[in-house]
């Protein structure tokens, strides 16, 4: 692990790489802008953010992304002591760490993205779905969890299930489901006048990190230690709350979004690990990973986008 922390501190120090992720934030920025000049829908807007991600590439990180096209992504769980159905998310982000083009460490984020209702920082809120976004309840599914029996999705960061914010004239926000639950004011929407986050609450130390603490500091005597790296607001974190674009996109590249559910050799989260690499299959990344197919599971076409941040460890 000591040689990626050391490609870490290398990134923390590259001004190269600070202007690659102002870039990609400027490409994102400009498409969300056009969409509202348009008037453009959710949908649109999700292709936007799509569209100006994808390809997007810094010496051995890289981002892909794409639609895929299909049915929506059902889940039928138990609401309050009645069965519900509803759409998991419209939205996958994927982060995986590959050494040799092998996965060694692989996070997984379902996101809803809303738009604000008319241009005016209020999004309206689904209390079923955000239900189960926050809570992650035993569940069916079809699409992305098809061929799956009951469903059991663990979400020790609470950063599993999420909302992506489109704010007019083109900005995004991205909050975890447990943060846009207490930020609504018992209500179902949510008005940008009520989300107040504390810096403390914007994320969750990556306790893949930190059981190794101890180690970090032995191989690193003497020098600058890493501890500002990574975690928190370095790499490796798990971000709750992503205030704008440029946050967000600083917080995907360090791989600090979202639930890991497979580490170092270790399959974290059996469920969402196979939808992990289905959908990294179903968009082409085996061209630049290599996806193990056992025990991977065949799902329904889904209409999702998925977006993927790869990071090659040289």
């Amino acid at each position: 692990m000591f040689d990626l922390i050391e490609q870490f501190i290398e990134l923390d120090r590259d001004e190269d790489f600070a202007k690659f992720q102002k870039d990609v934030a400027d490409s994102f920025y400009n498409g969300l802008v056009g969409c509202y000049k348009e008037n453009g829908n959710e949908l649109k807007m999700v292709d936007a953010m799509v569209g100006s991600l994808n390809g997007k590439k810094y010496k051995n990180i890289r981002l892909i992304t794409n639609r895929i096209h299909g049915s929506t992504s059902l889940v039928t769980f138990d609401y309050y002591g009645r069965k519900v159905t509803r759409e998991a998310g419209d939205t996958v982000i994927i982060q995986a760490i590959t050494r040799k083009w092998k996965i060694i460490f692989n996070k997984l984020c379902i996101i809803q993205n809303k738009r604000d209702r008319m241009d005016d920082g209020v999004w309206s809120i689904e209390l079923e779905q955000l239900y189960f976004l926050k809570n992650f309840p035993k569940f069916t599914g079809q699409g992305i969890f098809s061929g799956m029996s009951e469903i059991v999705l663990t979400n020790r960061s609470g950063c599993l299930g999420a909302y992506g914010l489109f704010q007019s004239p083109g900005d995004m926000l991205l909050m975890s489901a447990s943060l846009v639950e207490e930020s609504r004011k018992g209500k179902a929407k949510l008005s940008i006048e009520n989300i107040s986050v504390p810096c403390a609450s914007c994320s969750h130390p990556s306790h893949f990190v930190d059981s190794e603490y101890y180690l970090r500091e032995i191989a690193f005597g003497g020098r600058l230690s890493p501890w500002h790296i990574i975690g928190e607001n370095g790499f490796l974190g798990c971000k709750r709350f992503s205030r704008n674009i440029h946050d967000f996109v600083r917080d995907i590249t360090h791989i600090s979004i979202g639930e890991p559910v497979y580490a170092f050799g270790e399959v974290l989260n059996t469920f969402g690990y196979e939808v992990s690499l289905g959908l990294m299959r179903e968009i082409g990344a085996g061209e630049y990973i290599n996806i193990d197919k056992k025990g991977n599971h065949k799902f329904g076409k889904s209409g999702v986008s998925v977006i993927l941040l790869q990071f090659e460890v040289e």
